[in-house]
């Protein structure tokens, strides 16, 4: 090698060596943005919903924060924390990823017992059951800035809800063990029977299947509980037959209240803050009649149109109107 390569060479290694300090040297990556989300759980023993201890039931009952059982979250980053309640009944998490993330807390029961809702004291969204097993987790001591790390945990029948992580958040999670039930009755005898309409269930904007149970006659949700926010039931009777009347009342506490129903686009809602438990079911009994047809249009005459449940005229000339173009399309 002569002399001018050596001395490029030479010249080279000595630039690498001054600037290697600078350029290979690891920049210690930005830690991510976090937050503080404190969460609340209360007992909707006033079934509206809301969370509102001024409000009281028949039976005396009000709004309760609820402070026994873990909550648990998964942050927007993966990561899994969970918490017990502290002396003000609050779950706080600190230092989690700002963004959305996932809320759990489980049923009192080692079966699924309630429903679990968020709300915002205006709408309230269901939690709907899940379960969930993690490993790795964060642990956070209620009460002071301890925390166990590498910490693993799962539950079954826990309620499962979606909240915003900002640097300073909260979230109000309701329990409640409302639920309902319904009875088909038959025209003239009032006997149950439950093979002359289908019967579904509403609750918080959502349509729920019904079964019937062990006495064949009484229709349940498929849920143990329901959000009582817009219960209700809808019905279709079976051909040949409407319904005539809907009445509820509450059927855990004694005596019995009877409860107010109302009629919405053929739903039939419930007002569940008449309930005096929060663990009280609403009954429904359904009474059928049978259907007025009408045969020809003399029988719309003396308000007979009115009486005419298929199909329903809203006045006697369309009655009389249905019948003189059913006889024209058969002539």
């Amino acid at each position: 090698m002569n002399r001018t390569v050596q001395t490029r060479w030479a010249a080279t290694a000595a630039a690498i060596a001054c600037i290697a300090p600078a350029a290979l040297i690891a920049t210690p990556a930005a830690a991510a943005e976090t937050g503080t989300l404190t969460v609340t759980v209360f007992e909707d023993r006033y079934a509206d919903a809301r969370f509102d201890p001024s409000l009281t039931t028949t039976a005396g009952q009000s709004d309760t924060l609820r402070s026994s059982g873990s909550v648990f979250v998964q942050d927007s980053a993966g990561n899994w924390f969970g918490t017990d309640a502290e002396s003000t009944g609050e779950y706080v998490f600190d230092g989690i990823a700002l963004g959305e993330a996932k809320v759990y807390t489980a049923d009192p029961n080692s079966y699924e017992s309630v429903a679990f809702f968020l709300t915002d004291g205006e709408q309230a969204t269901t939690m709907p059951h899940t379960a969930f097993s993690f490993a790795g987790g964060t642990y956070l001591y209620a009460g002071g800035d301890g925390r166990l790390t590498n910490w693993s945990a799962s539950r079954d029948h826990v309620g499962e809800g979606t909240v915003t992580v900002g640097a300073e958040s909260t979230a109000r999670i309701g329990m409640t063990a409302v639920t309902a039930s319904v009875k088909v009755l038959a025209p003239g005898t009032g006997t149950p029977d439950a093979s002359l309409a289908d019967v579904g269930f509403v609750a918080n904007g959502e349509q729920i299947e019904s079964k019937l149970v062990w006495d064949g006659v009484t229709y349940y949700p498929t849920r143990a509980s329901l959000v009582p926010n817009g219960l209700g039931i809808t019905v279709t009777p079976a051909d040949g037959f409407v319904v005539d009347s809907v009445v509820a009342h509450n059927s855990v506490s004694w005596p019995a209240q009877e409860l107010t129903v109302l009629e919405r686009d053929g739903t039939y809602y419930v007002d569940t803050t008449e309930l005096p438990l929060y663990f009280d079911r609403a009954e429904f009994s359904v009474q059928l009649r049978e259907a007025v047809v009408l045969t020809g249009k003399d029988e719309c005459k003396e308000g007979g149109w009115a009486t005419s449940d298929a199909p329903v005229f809203a006045n006697q000339g369309q009655c009389v109107s249905f019948f003189a173009s059913a006889t024209r399309g058969n002539s």
